[in-house]
């Protein structure tokens, strides 16, 4: 277990520098404004990120504290720019307090390496579905919704997980195991989207600007969320990656 989890901070720090790359590449042509912006966000990427992990790695009790924390923020969020929308607001709140019920759940009765291997996919995928769609995105198939995704994106951020996924497990890699990452890497794109859907109904395109180039904490931590929540649906029906 020791060595598995030693593979997955490496493929961590190994993918922030791959998309580092890409960040280089993408920002070639553009201005010197929007090289900042970009470079701001990608060192806050990492940061964040490099953080949590951290944070789970030495004490468990904390992380769980860390997102008790973020729920809260991301209700204060949810509150705050959809009281002037209360019909929205009301069904946002619904949806919300049920997905922090599971997602309490999640974090309190799942093993770290669980955590950990949730999160882990959840910011690979994030960062290089970005990634991939910034370079090779033509095709965007959810034009209402976030304008910016694309298939070409979509199939970048889970190419990857995979090409993690075999590199972690290596020969314990299963067909049920398969199934159930492939599910919770869907649930990634899909918790990015439901939380797009209520911005674009109270007309916002960030939660907020307490994390530079992010935006919100539901900004940042929306896919591990739903994520979270379906990790721990699919452990309930005792199916586990």
């Amino acid at each position: 277990m020791e060595t598995t989890r030693l593979i997955i901070l490496i493929l961590f720090f190994v993918n922030t520098i791959i998309g580092g790359v890409l960040t280089f590449i993408h920002l070639r042509s553009k201005s010197p404004e929007k090289k900042k912006q970009l470079w701001v966000k990608y060192f806050l990427f990492f940061l964040i990120n490099s953080s949590v992990i951290c944070l789970l790695q030495f004490t468990q009790f904390w992380f769980n504290f860390a997102f008790v924390l973020v729920l809260l923020l991301g209700l204060y969020e949810i509150i705050k720019n959809g009281i002037q929308h209360w019909k929205i607001l009301i069904f946002g709140l619904f949806v919300y307090t049920c997905i922090s019920f599971l997602f309490v759940n999640f974090i309190f009765n799942t093993s770290t390496f669980g955590i950990l291997i949730v999160y882990c996919f959840a910011i690979t995928f994030d960062g290089f579905s970005q990634a991939a769609g910034q370079l090779f995105g033509k095709f965007k198939f959810v034009v209402n919704t976030s304008p910016n995704k694309t298939l070409e994106g979509l199939l970048g951020g889970l190419l990857l997980v995979f090409i993690n996924y075999f590199i972690i497990f290596r020969g314990q890699a299963s067909l049920p195991s398969i199934f159930t990452t492939l599910i919770i890497v869907v649930s990634y794109q899909l918790g990015d989207l439901l939380f797009s859907v209520y911005k674009r109904r109270v007309r916002i395109k960030d939660y907020s600007k307490i994390i530079p180039g992010h935006g919100g904490v539901l900004d940042r931590f929306d896919s591990f969320l739903v994520a979270g929540c379906v990790a721990y649906l699919l452990k309930f029906l005792a199916y586990e990656i």
